[in-house]
């Protein structure tokens, strides 16, 4: 270890945990997260996810099925395994913390911080909530990385095994493709000023080139969509506010404080919500705090940038901005602290500007703590989404699932039945979603269609439950080509975290 002994940064230390400690903290995570997941309900990207793999009948199968995803699928190769031996979607959550604590457990033995901030850590909000109880493929490539930290200290004579796992972290998601990539990018530049030439590079470590290279070329095999998708339908790349919140992702990244004065919170900012001004102010201000964290070994810092910069370049092109694509910057940051430790001097800015990196540490991981805790607390506090409680409802009443169509989401509903609804959408019992195919058709104009399309794809029967995420604006009884439809609602399930869900029971009389 180089830099933690030679500073007198807070953050590191040179004493590592006891193996008792280690165990018990993690246990003490693993029963937050068991406690979390038992109140959190899932919603469409979890449900989607879990129904994919169930519903898939081979590994094959979901290679097909998952052909408009734009991800890498060893998450859900995994789920898809898991399901084979139940359908009960708790253990896909119960899988989920279970990575997330062997995650935590590799970080408290192996990373080179002293244990404030390795508790700070576990409680910010990315590790505690967004990547842990929210069930999704995150987890899997933090992991990984957190594998390669390990490792970096060994790269030279373990190099293979250190490409082995950036390819895996590189198929969990394709944000960790750019995190991977500028890790290994970082340590080439590395091994191009140590051996003067790129021939000598190759000659030493090409085995783990080739193993990384054959990884990526995997996960961007999995990565690129059908030509008929619908994915770049809704980008406007001459938008200039995509570039503007684009530039917002480290902001977001170090300061994700969820807006808790409105019900739907998630995915909303606090800061930037009721102080934009400022906010924009310090989304500009945060991207020089790398510069400060990182100015010590100028490979390290090309690596945090580059994994910035390469972020920026993939919200822009994807235009997607959800809160858990920022954390893959915060987890950046992390381990470049992490490698920065086995690093010596080599600045690239030769005046030490490190005076006040403790104290900029301290202050954003104390915000990482309120954001974690505070998240964590909401999601147990309100239903983050009905589709759960729509189950219980129709297994409750006996409604025969036969009658049942929606044109909503409906994912959160199936992967708690033991078939799917008949979705409007695909006309047919869908769980998964293919993103080919537009599932708007019916909006809030168009009620009357939804009503008598539902009817003529269910001819046999004169009553259908429909589950809408709007209340319909129709009055009773409504006449629809000479039949009569009257409708009455069963239940309302409003005021959740993302979707509110209306149970209509609707009648069809006799043509006149």
């Amino acid at each position: 270890m180089f830099l933690k002994t030679n500073s007198s940064l807070s953050y590191y230390s040179d004493k590592s945990l006891s193996t008792n400690k280690v165990i018990t903290v993690t246990i003490l995570f693993f029963i937050i997260s068991l406690i979390g997941i038992n109140y959190h309900e899932f919603w469409l990207d979890e449900s989607h996810n879990f129904l994919l793999a169930r519903d898939s009948n081979s590994l094959s199968d979901l290679l097909y099925n998952s052909r408009y995803e734009g991800q890498p699928q060893l998450w859900n190769y995994i789920i898809h395994i898991i399901t084979r031996f139940s359908n009960n979607s708790f253990y896909m959550q119960l899988l989920h913390i279970i990575i997330s604590a062997i995650t935590v457990f590799i970080f408290l033995k192996k990373a080179p911080f002293q244990f404030w901030f390795k508790i700070a850590f576990l409680l910010s909000y990315f590790t505690l909530y967004e990547y842990n109880i929210i069930s999704r493929n995150y987890n899997l490539g933090v992991l990984f990385l957190f594998i390669c930290c390990t490792l970096y200290e060994q790269r030279k004579e373990r190099f293979t095994i250190f490409c082995f796992f950036l390819a895996l972290s590189s198929n969990a998601h394709s944000l960790f493709v750019i995190v991977s990539g500028a890790l290994l990018f970082s340590i080439f530049i590395e091994q191009i000023v140590r051996f003067k030439n790129i021939i000598s590079v190759l000659k030493n470590y090409w085995k783990g080139y080739l193993v990384f290279l054959i990884g990526v070329s995997i996960s961007f095999w999995q990565i690129i969509p059908e030509s008929d998708t619908l994915f770049f339908d809704r980008i406007d790349y001459s938008n200039i506010y995509e570039i503007a919140k684009s530039g917002m992702s480290l902001f977001k990244a170090l300061f994700p404080i969820v807006d808790f004065s409105e019900t739907h919170y998630w995915n909303r900012f606090y800061l930037i919500e009721h102080f934009k001004f400022i906010s924009f102010f310090l989304g500009i201000i945060v991207w020089i705090i790398p510069f400060l964290l990182f100015n010590k070994n100028k490979h390290v810092l090309l690596f945090v940038y580059t994994v910035l910069f390469g972020f920026i370049i993939f919200m822009y092109v994807t235009q997607m901005h959800g809160t858990r694509y920022n954390g893959i910057l915060f987890i950046t940051l992390i381990v470049g602290l992490w490698i920065l430790s086995n690093k010596k001097n080599a600045p690239f800015y030769k005046k030490d500007i490190s005076r006040y990196n403790s104290k900029i540490i301290t202050f954003l991981m104390l915000v990482q703590i309120i954001a974690g805790i505070l998240a964590y607390t909401l999601d147990i506090k309100n239903t983050f989404n009905h589709g759960k409680n729509v189950a219980k409802y129709i297994q409750d009443n006996n409604i025969s699932l036969q009658q049942v169509i929606t044109n909503c989401e409906s994912a959160s509903i199936n992967a708690f039945l033991p078939e799917n609804l008949y979705n409007i959408c695909y006309l047919k019992p869908q769980g998964f979603y293919l993103w080919n195919q537009n599932c708007e058709l019916f909006d809030i104009n168009l009620q009357e269609k939804l009503i008598q399309t539902a009817f003529s794809q269910k001819t046999n029967q004169k009553t259908l439950f429909l589950i809408l995420d709007d209340p319909l604006k129709l009055s009773t009884p409504i006449e629809i080509e000479n039949n009569i439809y009257s409708f009455s609602i069963l239940h309302t399930f409003e005021n959740s975290v993302k979707h509110n869900y209306y149970l209509y029971k609707v009648f069809k009389n006799e043509s006149k």
